[in-house]
């Protein structure tokens, strides 16, 4: 600070491209007219304005910021601001020819949140904006991105007569990759704006509606791989379209008790998305014109779609409801190659083919159950086998042999027994073995009771672990019992342990490695495996993880796996994880006495060092890779799992994300072809168009 006890002192005493080192304590600035960087030294190092900024490079780092009722706490007329790791309390506006700038900042307690007007410009990256009437408001002809941000509980003030919303926009561009918008009353409110683009971002738990956009002819709202749930009100619709034209890709509303989208006078158009509602029509169109591709339509109990006055081709869609359709005088409404379904129905063979084939369901259960990706592959391979051999018979060609038994490499308690018992599952289904059940022996068991000890039906899951009494002595009796089991056409035999373990017992006959010709190597658990179970022990006992609680979770078992911790990248480690959380939901529940509560990120008893709370509170970012072409998605909690890549197009699964921060994503990202730009996919999003 130049030996000064004031901020304006100091700023007298500089230069231009000076530092200011602010320690702890509380100091007024009203006016910054240099290009400074101002750093908190120390906790605790605060500005008190409202302050006026017209110098042309300024940056701000470390501080907590705040003005007072009258004015926003921070007003840009002029140059370049910085904002990193700032706490602004009290708003900020960006005039004409200011640019804006956030990095890991939190806006809170303001009428506008961020104002940017004038043709002026900002940009947020991991910035939380919370607790405001509108959380970022862009007028007349600004430009605003929104990346890795969230944007929530933004609402009006009791009384007042005006709704509050998250983004408020008017006659400007906004572009938002990666954006959370959670709980505001409205969370995108759009006046006569030239475009409007978002990607990967999810809309949930807003009170009148998600988006409001009432636009000119020349108006473009552009949402991809967007989702939208949660809605509290039912006055108005998910998605609420006036003149102006939408073109959705990819994307899914969620069935609440409201209409999913309303449009009139506008142009629409979807491509492989879905919309649904629970008590209303999924979609309401009015005079408006309609473009569709791959679109899924649902509605529990009213029509699917209804349309009047409206033309347009829509193909290769389904529309499920009571009545599937109800068009109006548009005889230019063309459905082509459509499927009609009243939902009414519900004969035999009707809900039969709704239900989908055994195989669908091994499918979706094998991607329930097993979390590592390569042994998911794997099993997947063996069980299409099983079910090709099973519609074989079925149609009286000759039965093929082959063996089913596999050799599972890896730690202890990465997921093993349960790619044993989805294996013996699916082979029980086609018929392979008698019964599903797993059956677990060690060699040193066997080797001990013999085989006619051991069950005859069902999978026999033999750990080769630590097998004490295989010694050079007891080898052919080992070779010969193992030879045994697996010649038996009643068992199936899944064999677990290390590598070299597993070695030593192929070793023994070329009969036994032709047995054990599936081989599935696993992995040490990882983040997003360690996610996985500790959800699928939620889903079983019909516990629901909160948006909070997920994310928290997500990123302990990020942080968990970067420091190799072993009390929680077990299966054990996680099953008594969940335990004591569940035992913690269930004291709140019963405080409440609401047993449908969600599990909340208190619940979860993580041992919250500094380090993982610092990671908690600065607004974590993560990303999926496209397993087709190794490039990058921006991921949000909430979207549907079903990611469709922006580079290359191509569908794939991804429950969870990779914390920008943790070495498994800094592992995939080198391996990652380069992509250039300050987004993560803005210039292929825009090449695509």
């Amino acid at each position: 600070m130049f030996d000064s006890k004031t901020i304006p002192a100091a700023i007298k005493k500089s230069s231009p491209d000076d530092g200011i080192l602010v320690p702890a304590g509380e100091y007024e600035l009203t006016e910054v007219d240099k290009s400074l960087r101002f750093q908190a030294i120390e906790n605790g190092a605060s500005l008190r304005g409202p302050m006026v900024i017209t110098g042309d490079f300024v940056i701000f780092t470390g501080l907590k910021i705040r003005g007072n009722d009258d004015a926003p706490a921070i007003e840009i007329r002029k140059g370049i601001v910085i904002f990193e790791e700032c706490l602004i309390e009290g708003g900020v506006r960006v005039c004409e020819g200011g640019q804006a700038y956030f990095t890991v900042c939190h806006i809170r307690k303001a009428e506008e949140g961020l104002c940017i007007t004038d043709r002026s410009t900002s940009e947020l990256f991991r910035t939380a904006v919370s607790g405001c009437h509108a959380g970022v408001a862009v007028r007349h002809g600004s430009t605003c991105a929104l990346y890795a941000s969230r944007i929530e509980q933004c609402a009006a003030k009791p009384g007042a007569d005006e709704l509050g919303a998250g983004i408020f926009a008017e006659a400007s561009t906004v572009y938002a990759e990666g954006l959370s918008l959670r709980g505001n009353s409205v969370g995108l409110y759009l006046q006569d704006c030239p475009e409007v683009r978002l990607l990967s971002t999810h809309f949930s738990e807003h009170h009148a509606a998600s988006i409001i956009s009432a636009g000119l002819a020349s108006s473009k709202l552009h949402l991809r791989s967007c989702s939208f749930d949660k809605q509290s009100s039912a006055r108005c619709g998910q998605i609420n379209i006036t003149g102006g034209s939408l073109l959705m890709e990819h994307s899914l509303v969620r069935p609440e008790a409201t209409i999913a989208l309303t449009a009139n006078q506008a142009r629409l158009e979807f491509f492989r998305s879905r919309l649904e509602s629970a008590s209303e029509i999924a979609v309401d169109a009015q005079m408006s014109h309609i473009e569709a591709t791959d679109l899924s339509l649902q509605s529990i109990t009213g029509a699917a779609l209804s349309a009047s006055d409206c033309r347009g081709v829509i193909k290769l869609s389904s529309f499920t409801g009571q009545p599937p359709t109800a068009i109006l005088r548009s005889n230019d409404l063309i459905l082509e190659e459509c499927k009609l379904i009243d939902s009414s129905v519900t004969d035999p063979d009707t809900v039969e083919k709704r239900a989908g084939s055994a195989m669908d369901a091994l499918m979706e259960a094998l991607n329930q159950t097993v979390s590592h990706e390569n042994v998911r592959a794997e099993l997947e391979r063996i069980i299409r086998q099983a079910h090709a051999a099973y519609r074989r018979g079925l149609r009286g060609f000759p039965m093929t042999t082959q063996s089913f038994h596999a050799a599972l490499i890896g730690p202890k308690s990465v997921g093993e027994e349960s790619a044993g018992a989805m294996l013996a599952q699916a082979l029980h289904v086609f018929s392979i073995i008698h019964s599903p059940e797993l059956h677990r022996v060690t060699i040193d068991q066997l080797l001990e009771e013999g085989i006619d000890q051991l069950p005859k039906e069902g999978a026999l899951f033999l750990s080769a672990r630590e097998a004490t009494g295989f010694t050079t002595a007891t080898t052919a009796a080992v070779r010969t019992l193992i030879e045994n089991l697996t010649r038996d056409p009643e068992r199936l035999v899944i064999m677990e342990g290390e590598r070299e373990e597993i070695r030593r017992v192929l070793r023994l006959s070329p009969a036994i490695q032709l047995a054990f010709s599936n081989i599935i190597n696993f992995a040490s658990y990882g983040p997003v495996e360690l996610t996985n179970l500790f959800t699928q022990a939620c889903i079983r006992d019909g516990i629901t993880l909160s948006s909070d609680a997920a994310l928290t979770l997500l990123l302990a078992f990020h942080f968990y796996s970067d420091r190799m911790d072993r009390r929680f990248t077990s299966v054990e480690g996680v099953l008594s994880l969940y335990q004591r959380a569940r035992r913690l939901y269930l004291e709140r529940c019963g405080r409440l006495e609401r047993f449908d509560c969600e599990m909340e990120a208190q619940d979860l008893d993580l041992p919250m060092d500094k380090l993982l709370r610092n990671a908690t509170d600065r607004m974590p970012a993560f990303s999926s890779f496209c397993p087709s072409c190794s490039k990058e998605n921006p991921w949000v909690h909430g979207l549907d799992r079903t990611m469709v890549c922006v580079h290359c197009e191509k569908p794939y699964l991804t429950k969870w994300g990779l914390w920008r921060e943790s070495f498994a994503y800094r592992r995939l990202k080198e391996a990652a072809p380069r992509i250039e730009g300050g987004a993560i996919s803005r210039r292929a999003h825009h090449s695509h168009k």
